[in-house]
């Protein structure tokens, strides 16, 4: 009987999991598909699978490192500095900053209960590493209507660096479509990630988030799918890249072709050429053979 129970157990673990990864994939190609609606990531817990057993920690030091807790449901992963990751943002409960330690933070600086913290007054416990950025989120389909929440000590502002780039390998950077500071205050503010026209920013695979603040917080990380062919989009501007690089290439002479240091332009190369050819020859006839 304690066989057949091990067996049953163990099948119901192999279902579940096959079941997860199923609705991982569904989830998936809604986005992939421009399917799927307007998406949060508000780090409530409970409501999520990946939740700590013993509930989110109200101290810096004990918090999890976030990476892909959301990646199933959310299409998101997020990623700390350091080789091997072991610094980054941590999954934290309110508790730890409506206690009065770390003033004017308080309940008014996250939405809910649970929210991303970064300090650098911490060391992780236990585990080399500190909650600090910058963070990076990749979005696993090109994403638009990105709003998130942040808050922090010290007046410091936020830095956000938006890419159309996953940056899974070198040549996946994507091109920069925006970089911009926001001021944080002890407060929950929502920023939405909007150009210069006030419209969202589209193609969107990578923000990279960094603060000189000694604690801010991230909470209600908001997005939805794009309905742009993102991809045909990124093909264009490489090749419009890639072009523009050859010309230039094509127009200027390495280093040490005309002599050290001599990187002009072809064209003026070619100018001092001939008048060089032009003066030699002019040399040459004033020369009388013996």
């Amino acid at each position: 009987m304690a066989k057949l129970a091990a067996v049953a157990a163990l099948l119901a673990s192999l279902l579940a999991t096959l079941l997860a990864s199923a609705d991982a994939a569904s989830v998936r190609r809604a986005f992939l598909n421009g399917e799927a609606s307007q998406v949060k990531v508000d780090y409530e817990c409970p409501g999520h699978s990946e939740c700590p057993e013993a509930g989110l920690p109200c101290d810096f030091a004990d918090g999890a490192l976030l990476s892909n807790q959301f990646l199933g449901d959310k299409q998101v992963r997020f990623e700390g500095p350091g080789f091997g990751n072991p610094n980054g943002g941590v999954w934290l409960g309110g508790c730890s900053v409506a206690d009065g330690d770390y003033p004017p933070l308080s309940n008014a600086s996250v939405n809910g209960n649970g929210f991303m913290g970064f300090s650098t007054l911490h060391t992780l416990s236990g585990r080399v590493g500190k909650p600090v950025g910058p963070e990076t989120i990749r979005f696993d389909a090109y994403m638009t209507n990105v709003a998130v929440g942040f808050a922090g000590l010290d007046g410091h502002p936020v830095e956000i660096e938006v890419y159309s780039g996953a940056a899974d390998s070198y040549d996946d950077l994507g091109e920069l479509l925006l970089k911009e500071s926001v001021p944080l205050s002890d407060g929950l503010v929502r920023h939405e990630l909007v150009d210069s026209q006030n419209i969202f920013v589209d193609c969107v695979r990578r923000l990279v988030i960094s603060s000189t603040a000694k604690i801010f917080l991230l909470d209600d990380l908001e997005y939805g799918p794009s309905a742009t062919d993102c991809a045909t989009r990124a093909a264009e501007a490489a090749a419009a890249k890639a072009e523009a690089d050859a010309a230039a290439a094509g127009e200027t002479v390495a280093l040490g072709q005309s002599g050290a240091g001599d990187v002009r332009p072809a064209s003026s190369l070619a100018a001092s050429f001939a008048a060089a050819a032009a003066a030699l020859v002019a040399g040459r006839r004033g020369v009388r053979r013996r």
